[in-house]
Parts: structure tokens; sequence; C-alpha cells
């Protein structure tokens, strides 16, 4: 699905020790990227966050049926949530588009997000 989303192959696909990925990798995408496969917590190259967001979905996935569903608006809105609204400890108390710089302006972020993304879908209408 992201490279989907992204329109390329990611240079690098870092994994946990799980064989199947050895195999998987290259059928998704070919030799043109570089997997990496690590087990450590810590060091020069992990998965640490991508296992997070990984456990995030999974609590929501409990109490959400409609994620049984690849098309579902619900993985969506977790990600906005994740990226725009959620503090996370290891960026101090930001959350991630603050880490990068980004502000959103108004007390109420998902209010503002939602009205950024209302004017974006009428332009492209």
């Amino acid at each position: 699905m992201t490279k989907k989303q992204a329109g390329k192959n990611p240079r690098n696909f870092i994994t946990d020790g799980l064989q199947a990925y050895m195999k998987s990798s290259k059928k998704v995408f070919e030799k043109k990227t570089n997997h990496v496969r690590h087990i450590h917590l810590k060091g020069d190259k992990n998965n640490n966050k991508m296992e997070r967001i990984n456990y995030t979905i999974r609590d929501r996935e409990k109490v959400f049926r409609g994620l049984k569903k690849m098309d579902t608006a619900v993985i969506d809105g977790l990600r906005v949530y994740y990226n725009f609204t959620k503090k996370h400890e290891a960026l101090k108390g930001r959350t991630p588009t603050e880490a990068s710089m980004i502000e959103i302006d108004g007390k109420n972020k998902w209010k503002t997000i939602i009205q950024n993304a209302s004017l974006h879908k009428e332009n492209s209408i």
C-alpha cells in the first residue's frame, strides 16, 4: 500500500528478523530496494517507530470492526491522528508534524485538519 501511495519503491526496507520478509521484499520491491534486516532495538537502523504504530493500530483494531476491509477510512484517520494530534513521548511531548516544524493553527487541531481537508476536496472537484 505504501509503494502505491508513494508511486515508487523505497530505497530501504527495514524489518525485524522474520524470514518471510526476505522473499516477499524481493517479490514486492524487486531488486531496487535494499532490504535491511535488523533485530536490534538500538543502533544505526531499527524499525521501532513502525512497530510502535503497528501496536497502536492493533489496539484500535480490537474495538473497530471496520478494519477488516482494506479500503476503510479508519486507517487514514489513525494516520492523521498519529501524525498531527497525538503527542509522542519520544518527541518530547510534540507531534511528528510539530517535530517537523509544520504548524497547525487553532486550538482544535482536529477541526482545523477537517476544515482544510474539506477545502482541498472542494478545490479538487
